[in-house]
């Protein structure tokens, strides 16, 4: 079912977290085979069994996320009801009306505040948080595409799918809130076998890749499968402060990681700032910069702090937001925008930046 699927940079993250799971029941499973005694092997399955459901849980909230940016940044296509109804403060409406913020920051930073407030485990919550991105009839068409590869007699409808779900939800929360223990005796757990945990996180992963094909196959969906072409991305604000994911464009949250020391992706782009590049005496105060859009050119200058002053005078906190008000709300990777002057000729200040890993 998942061969050539156009996964989305939140899918991705979703199998490397969906992955721990696993290994915890292999783990399991090792020490199990040599007769280890020293603790309760199913304390393991039951944290692989809670660790697949917060990984469903982020996942969906990434992916909406991610849809709702995209679905912003394409004004041709059409939206579903929900995302034309979803509410916004008069205050973002002003932001981007005077070129404050871009309007996929604007609406980004006020989405992943309203939607890190709610959970996305059960199946009317999942079906509710991606009808904001997505007109598809969710479980009916996670059904049918499950069902293309299911003998007859294995074939399942939407009430079964949406039953399997809760079933394995319900049995987080014992884990989560009761500790798993049995209720008419304290002193033990409810029992979980390595089979019974591997079960449930192979239906949670094939559910997921249903859900994915599904909202790919919607008319508003076609345009989040062009981002298989970007390659392994980070997790959405993945390893970033609240502060430092708001902060971040777009293009810098999906921009594919470097490898670290380590050999293990690294988030150190996304928290260096112009101020950075300051202190190491890479660039100094009052250097000038130098965007352009078209035939259009603009300039501002680097203040002692770090911060952006545009030609207007007015003084703003990143490359992003400052390149942004010049191109009239339009999404903009400041790094990539704003050049400066090297020994080499001008150049995106990006260059610079990579000088710091």
């Amino acid at each position: 079912m998942s061969d050539h699927l156009a996964k989305t940079p939140a899918f991705r993250d979703f199998e490397r977290n969906l992955e721990y799971a696993k290994q915890l029941i292999n783990a399991g499973r090792s020490l199990d085979a040599i007769g280890a005694t020293s603790f309760d092997l199913g304390d393991l399955y039951r944290a692989a069994w809670v660790q697949s459901v917060a990984a469903l849980d982020h996942w969906i909230r990434q992916e909406i996320f991610f849809r709702a940016i995209l679905l912003t940044k394409n004004p041709d296509i059409a939206k579903p009801p929900k995302f034309r109804e979803f509410a916004v403060p008069m205050e973002l409406f002003e932001d981007v009306q005077h070129h404050r913020v871009p309007l996929d920051e604007a609406l980004g930073k006020h989405l992943r505040q309203v939607i890190s407030r709610r959970t996305f485990q059960g199946p009317d919550d999942i079906k509710d948080g991606l009808a904001i991105v997505s007109t598809v009839v969710l479980w009916e068409a996670v059904a049918k595409i499950i069902n293309k590869e299911q003998e007859p007699a294995e074939k399942v409808d939407s009430g079964t799918i949406k039953q399997m779900l809760r079933a394995i939800v319900h049995r987080r929360n014992k884990i989560t809130h009761e500790a798993d223990r049995v209720p008419d005796d304290d002193s033990l757990k409810r029992s979980i076998t390595a089979d019974e945990a591997q079960q449930a996180v192979e239906t949670l992963e094939r559910l997921a890749t249903a859900i994915l094909i599904a909202l790919n196959e919607s008319p508003e969906g076609k345009i989040a499968t062009a981002v298989e072409a970007i390659g392994p991305a980070p997790a959405l604000g993945e390893g970033l402060s609240d502060e430092e994911f708001e902060d971040a464009s777009e293009e810098e949250l999906l921009r594919p990681p470097t490898l670290g020391t380590s050999g293990t992706p690294s988030n150190r782009h996304y928290r260096i700032e112009v101020r950075d590049l300051i202190e190491a005496g890479l660039v100094k105060p009052g250097a000038e910069l130098r965007g352009s859009r078209r035939r259009e050119q603009f300039t501002a200058t680097i203040e002692e702090d770090g911060r952006i002053r545009l030609a207007s005078g007015r003084l703003y906190p990143s490359l992003s937001k400052a390149g942004g008000v010049v191109l009239q709300g339009q999404s903009c990777n400041g790094w990539a925008f704003w050049k400066i002057e090297t020994d080499d000729g001008w150049g995106p200040i990006g260059m610079i930046r990579d000088q710091l890993d």
